[in-house]
């Protein structure tokens, strides 16, 4: 009885409410503003998210144990200091309304957060679907999509996406989104125009006669070539602050099976878990991010369609912002020599670092052929490498600078120096290339020119050999290789030789350089190598970015996982490299991929043979219906669109939903601040898609519109939390409105009784 009087006694205080409610407040400011570390205030950067110390987002914050252990305290304290101190009458009937009200918030809020989902989704607006000769293939309708189809009899159709107006409207004023497809099928260029929903209104085109355009037709241009235009449901949104691995195999004629998730719990997401530095590159932030290690976390099948159920794999390191850089290394099974050369001038700290391949003719020079590296087969080369020669083309007699790009008159056409390689080994030789474009009248082809007059050959101008090696044997043709008085850093031929080379009228220069001390090269330069490999490989790894050098919009999408599988090894991009990159959603693949998002899956090859594809991305959960997107509509400020979020009043999604029994709801709409419910899920506007201008020769310009981004949450307990605000709210106005007049009204009755009595 004693402790729980004592218990009693201590839930009673004042002094005990007060210090939760400041530390309650403390808390929550440090979870959501952080800690300032600058006096003003106002800077983005005066804020130190201390939450991110403990690797917790905002929400999980909230819902940490600390948080829930104060605000169980909190109302424990107000409920018995209420009961024991605070007799229920007519005068306090507020102050009970106040605390049971703040209670009841709580309670809500517990039942919010403890079964809060919340995430959003990507819905395109429309698929596109198209047939011929008996193949089809659907993709999300997204400009400068492409489409190929081919028959079993050989027959071809290349669609391409060519531009969708968003905005389009009929002759009767209603809006619909019309897309312009460009195909070559069977043989046949054609144009075709589409209305979403209005398939009646399609129209066909082909080149017109002077060839400057097109020209519609009726009907149908090419036979059997059909194309439709549908919504395109999405069944799934991505829960915020998840992480999972998608897992899919790969057929052997290309095919892909569904991803299936397997979830990554308790990863660290604010912080970099490094278990060994060198599986990063050293420079950048690797040293901080080896500071902090990590568990392996496992991944094991948790769905029946797992294609791997008794494989485990694990996610051993994790990175919040690097960046996937190649490089060459030590350890290759074949020579293939690789330097970083370091030039300054001897007056100047400033350094400029080069990396150089011998044996690569893209990249073994630099600073425009000064400085290039070479591997030479027999000792006899250096002295030929020291002469400086001028090299030549000649053709017909006639001498032709050695200059790629440059065309010049031959005969009665055009000759088109196409490229120069020089030193190329091939087969354990050496071999010099000039390749240039003849023209001659109708006739064009491509002849290689070697330093060997017997390798020289003509090929057609579709890259084919010509049958019998030339196509005109009387023109005569010879290729000198020049020798430059470039830089040479030469490796070979013996393993330990790497010498610098420096040509000149007197013999030149040779000297050792696997030192690594500083060579002076004259008019005040110096050069040093500071790394080399003779059997170099590429090799990936990230690159961690130092914090102050990092970009809060990128938000997650430079951050990284490495996972393990001791059955079989994790390529991408041809490359062993167990580090996957982060995705925002798990996209089939290119054909219902958004311009602009991340799709770069990593290759799992089984020791077996198999092979599988794993994409990082978050955790979904499947909506109680799928969403397709209807109509999307952005309404600008004055001005319009000028490409600044600022300048937008407001943008609206209208959604419909599949019914269960086929065809989809009636619309809603959805806009800031105006979300909708449906079957227990709240949908909000969250992102769209701004217009994206053609960034490169293959790409066409987009106005933007062709997708949404919705956030998805339930919110179970509001309506608790809603009466726990009216219920302190009121109690609120009855103790500073209510309660005084009581008290006043009491007070002048006793004053009436007491003057009564006098």
């Amino acid at each position: 009885m004693a402790l729980l009087r004592s218990l009693l006694n201590l839930f009673s205080s004042v002094r005990l409410g007060i210090t939760l409610m400041v530390l309650i407040f403390l808390y929550s400011a440090v979870g959501s503003a952080g800690l300032p570390v600058h006096w003003n205030l106002l800077r983005p950067d005066a804020w130190l998210p201390l939450r991110e110390a403990f690797d917790l987002s905002e929400f999980r914050w909230f819902n940490w144990w600390p948080f829930a252990l104060l605000i169980g305290l909190f109302c424990v304290n107000l409920s018995v200091t209420t009961i024991r101190r605070i007799p229920f009458n007519r005068i306090n009937l507020g102050v009970w309304m106040i605390h049971s009200g703040l209670i009841t918030l709580s309670v809500g809020s517990v039942w919010y957060f403890g079964v809060k989902v919340e995430g959003d989704t990507l819905v395109h607006r429309r698929a596109l679907s198209v047939s011929w000769g008996g193949e089809s293939q659907t993709i999300a309708a997204v400009p400068g999509k492409r489409v190929s189809l081919r028959t079993a009899d050989g027959r071809k159709a290349d669609v391409r996406v060519a531009a969708i107006d968003p905005e389009a409207t009929l002759e009767d004023g209603t809006r619909s989104v019309k897309v312009s497809l460009v195909a070559r099928v069977d043989g046949k260029d054609m144009l075709r125009e589409m209305q979403a929903g209005f398939p009646e209104s399609s129209q066909d085109f082909i080149p017109s006669a002077d060839t400057t355009g097109w020209s519609p037709v009726d009907g149908v241009a090419v036979d059997g070539f059909e194309t439709t235009l549908d919504f395109a449901p999405e069944p799934y949104f991505y829960l915020m602050e998840s992480r999972a691995v998608y897992l899919r195999e790969v057929q052997a004629d290309g095919t892909r099976g569904p991803w299936v998730e397997r979830p990554i719990r308790n990863l660290p997401m604010f912080t970099d878990r490094l278990n060994e530095r060198s599986r990063v590159w050293p420079e950048g932030g690797a040293n901080a991010s080896a500071q902090k290690k990590m568990s392996a976390i496992g991944l094991s099948a948790m769905h029946d369609n797992d294609p791997l159920p008794d494989i485990r794999m694990q996610v051993t390191d994790t990175l919040r912002y690097a960046l996937p850089e190649v490089r060459r290394t030590d350890g290759g099974p074949a020579v293939d020599p690789t330097a970083t050369v370091e030039l300054s001038r001897t007056d100047d700290s400033d350094v400029r670092s080069f990396d150089l391949r011998a044996l690569d003719p893209a990249a073994r020079s630099a600073l425009d052929g000064a400085l290039e590296m070479r591997w030479v087969l027999d000792e006899s080369e250096i002295d030929s490498m020291l002469q400086v020669r001028s090299g030549g083309l000649v053709v017909d007699g006639v001498s032709y600078p050695l200059t790629p790009g440059t065309q010049a008159p031959f005969g009665s056409g055009t000759l088109t120096l196409q490229s120069v390689s020089d030193d190329l080994v091939v087969g354990g030789e050496r071999i010099s290339v000039a390749v240039v474009g003849l023209q001659q009248g109708e006739n064009e082809w491509v002849r290689w020119i070697f330093d060997d007059p017997t390798l020289t050959r003509d090929l057609d101008a579709q890259g084919q050999p010509i049958e019998g090696g030339l196509r005109q044997a009387d023109i005569v043709t010879e290729y000198r290789p020049g020798s430059e008085s470039s830089v040479r850093l030469v490796a070979g031929p013996g393993e330990e030789d790497l010498r610098l080379l420096i040509p000149g009228e007197d013999g030149g220069l040779v000297q050792d350089v696997r030192s690594g001390s500083w060579v002076d090269l004259g008019a005040g330069l110096q050069l040093r190598v500071v790394r080399y490999a003779l059997r170099s490989q590429a090799e990936r790894r990230p690159l961690v970015i130092p914090q102050d050098q990092r970009d809060r919009d990128v938000g997650f999408l430079a951050s990284t996982v490495r996972v393990t599988c001791p059955e079989g090894v994790i390529r991408r991009r041809g490359l062993k490299d167990p580090w996957l990159l982060y995705h925002l959603y798990a996209f089939d693949g290119e054909v219902d991929l958004p311009r602009r998002y991340r799709f770069e899956p990593s290759e799992l090859v089984m020791n077996d043979g198999r092979r599988f594809e794993l994409l990082y991305s978050r955790r979904r959960m499947k909506m109680p219906a799928s969403v397709v997107l209807d109509d999307f509509e952005v309404r600008s400020r004055i001005g319009g669109f000028t490409g600044e979020t600022s300048s937008i009043r407001d943008w609206t999604s209208q959604l419909r939903f599949v019914k269960a029994g086929g065809g989809v709801s009636d619309p809603y709409r959805v806009h800031m601040n105006n979300p909708a419910e449906h079957q227990g899920l709240w949908y909000f506007q969250s992102q769209w898609d701004p217009p994206d201008p053609a960034r490169r020769e293959d790409e066409v310009d987009s106005l933007g519109l062709n997708h949404t981004v919705l956030g998805v949450a339930n919110r179970k307990g509001v309506y608790v939390q809603l009466l726990g605000t009216i219920l302190t709210v009121i109690g609120l106005a009855y103790a500073f409105y209510v309660k005084p007049v009581i008290k006043r009204r009491r007070l002048e009755v006793a004053k009436a009784a007491a003057g009564g009595q006098a």
